[in-house]
């Protein structure tokens, strides 16, 4: 065989291969087909009449499907165009062809594709980049061997140093490909990070808990040692670092960690990203002591910008020189995790203020409750505060105490359409004042219903005179069919209630309120309610 030649053997439905046609280099293309005009004749209904065709680029032997009915196969895959390598099975139709030949490339590729573990996606994916990186020196190891025992003659020859030119340049190709494999993990890895943040932003309201997510994240991404979110306060902007992780995901203060205020304070100040892969010897920080002091070798830290002001920056760097440095990719997904930051946090001020402007119109309704019965002036803040100091105890979500907080504060609001005669009546209630007053449930919730923002503290509002043991109103219901920011405010309501002097009667004592409250647990009260009642009543009922 001549060098850069190639064989086609071929068979049809049989063990043995009847024929053998030459590639010739040079000569080219070589069309498959049925048709008495290919140079490569395979008489059959099975096969196109221009089935597929063999062309010659750079010494490569490629094979193209031509658009046929029973499609191109080579070692039983369907292809449109591939590579031909040594010892590739070819099906046309009722055909097999095997192609080889004589050139030492495509040997060295064929060693290649051999040692190449067939891993599946899932399991490629799962792996962490040190493993890729590893796995791919491994493979190149492997094959420096085999090279060597198997394709090297004992004397080096001309074709032994043309294979020796070729695989060296092979291996490099090979690197290239198993570091540009680690740089697509990487920013698959930093893009799906970005979708998580998103997500966060758009569900959580509670600031710390979002700049710790955010804070988390870009400490894992890019592999640092430490990483800070440092806020500008007002007046006069200074950085205070707020939250800091360590590569463990444990907390850290700067007192713990001496970060580099001068790289954060010029971010903000030029509000522009900053990037050294060598601290100690960046001219911009030299003088700076806690670098060389902290052996602070690479920082990045890109400002929080927002709409309308620069909230701080994103600090993260690692103190390892041995480590892989940072890029200046690095620091373009850094800023992109700032930007978010600064999104997440004016978002959350925003509904910080927004909280606030609601809560004080809520508080405003009580208050006009309160102004019907002086007697209740303060009941509904004092249960508001009793509820919430229950619903903490008991280990209660953020969300979840935020809607008890509104709650709580409206709980008695359908009062306000009962006659101020009946609620400030220092005698005894006739039957049908007291069905009166029992209607007040109802009545809150009905005017709740219109507001949109108040459909959640509904449930709470209209149930909270429900008993455990299910006598209460205005439904009956019973046990764990109550609501249970209902049944917190139950307790909380009748401790304040018992403790508050009313027309009618003087205040009880907290101590003689508590025996009540356990007296009635389990009837009236939800018993793991009254446990965790009995358990703070001196920090938190008591005190008040």
């Amino acid at each position: 065989m001549n060098k850069g030649s190639a064989n086609l053997a071929i068979k049809k439905n049989g063990s043995i291969y009847e024929s053998i046609t030459e590639l010739k280099s040079g000569n080219g293309p070589w069309i498959i087909g049925r048709g008495q005009e290919c140079q490569i004749c395979l008489e059959s209904s099975s096969v196109s009449r221009c089935h597929a065709r063999i062309i010659e680029i750079d010494g490569d032997y490629h094979l193209e499907d031509q658009d046929s009915t029973n499609k191109v196969f080579i070692n039983r895959k369907a292809v449109s165009r591939e590579i031909l390598l040594n010892g590739d099975e070819i099906a046309i139709g009722d055909f097999k062809l095997r192609f080889t030949s004589g050139g030492v490339r495509d040997r060295i590729i064929k060693e290649i594709l051999e040692l190449i573990p067939q891993e599946s996606a899932s399991e490629a994916s799962s792996k962490s980049l040190r493993g890729k990186r590893e796995s791919a020196e491994y493979m190149i190891q492997q094959l420096q061997k085999k090279v060597l025992n198997q394709l090297f003659p004992a004397v080096l020859t001309p074709e032994g140093e043309e294979l020796a030119m070729e695989f060296q340049e092979i291996r490099h190709a090979f690197d290239e490909m198993a570091e540009q494999n680690i740089a697509v993990q990487k920013d698959r890895e930093i893009l799906l990070s970005i979708g998580k943040i998103s997500g966060i932003i758009s569900s959580i309201t509670d600031i710390r808990a979002l700049l710790g997510s955010i804070l988390e994240a870009t400490v894992n991404v890019f592999k640092a040692d430490h990483g800070f979110i440092m806020l500008a306060r007002n007046p006069d902007k200074k950085l205070v670092p707020v939250l800091g992780r360590n590569y463990l995901n444990r907390s850290i203060t700067s007192e713990e960690v001496t970060l580099s205020g001068s790289i954060a304070t010029e971010t903000v100040k030029t509000r522009k990203a900053v990037l050294t892969v060598d601290a100690a010897r960046d001219p911009r920080f030299m003088a700076n002591q806690s670098i060389v002091m902290n052996n602070i070798n690479q920082v990045m830290c890109a400002p929080m910008i927002s709409a309308t002001d620069c909230a701080g920056a994103i600090y993260i760097e690692i103190r390892d020189s041995k480590r892989e440095p940072f890029t200046p990719q690095s620091l373009e997904h850094l800023q992109i995790f700032a930007n978010q930051a600064a999104v997440a946090l004016e978002n959350a001020r925003l509904y910080g203020r927004i909280h606030k402007l609601y809560m004080s119109t809520i508080e405003a309704l009580a208050t006009a409750l309160e102004y019907k019965d002086p007697y209740t002036k303060g009941h509904s803040k004092r249960v508001q505060q009793y509820s919430v100091a229950l619903a903490q105890e008991m280990g209660l979500d953020r969300k979840q105490i935020e809607t008890l907080e509104y709650a709580a504060l409206l709980h008695d609001i359908g009062k306000i359409g009962i006659a101020d005669s009946i609620l400030k009546k220092a005698a005894t209630l006739s039957e049908d004042e007291y069905k009166m007053i029992r209607e007040h449930p109802q009545m809150g919730a009905k005017l709740m219903e219109p507001v949109q923002l108040l459909l959640d503290k509904i449930p709470s509002v209209r149930h909270h005179h429900e008993k455990w043991n299910g006598s209460g109103y205005p439904d009956g219901l019973s046990g764990d069919k109550i609501p249970l920011l209902a049944r917190i405010i139950a307790v909380a309501d009748t401790f304040d209630a018992m403790t508050s002097k009313r027309s009618y009667r003087d205040a009880m004592t907290p101590l003689r309120a508590k025996e009540e409250i356990q007296k009635n647990s389990g009837t009236q009260f939800d018993p793991e309610v009254v446990e965790v009642f009995n358990k703070i009543f001196d920090r938190k009922f008591l005190s008040e």
